[in-house]
């Protein structure tokens, strides 16, 4: 099979996407931190986040613990 998409997370841990898989979830923010690196594979930039985080309510990426992105999607666990 072939790669669709590779990343390398900050604690090293690499997500692989095959073509013909179903996309997984992507940890776009991790302990308050927003992963860039993941950000920039789902073609998506830390401006685009933070707004579409304000309309979901939520003011401070430092409060969240776990933001994951999945099919256009965003789901938010905070501290």
């Amino acid at each position: 099979k072939k790669v669709k998409r590779a990343v390398l997370e900050q604690n090293g841990q690499l997500i692989v996407v095959l073509q013909d898989e179903e996309n997984p979830k992507y940890p776009i923010i991790t302990d308050g931190t927003v992963q860039t690196n993941i950000l920039e594979a789902i073609d998506k930039d830390t401006e685009w986040l933070e707004t579409v985080l304000k309309e979901m309510g939520h003011d401070n990426i430092s409060d969240i613990f776990l933001a994951e992105y999945d099919n256009g999607k965003i789901t938010v666990v905070t501290y």
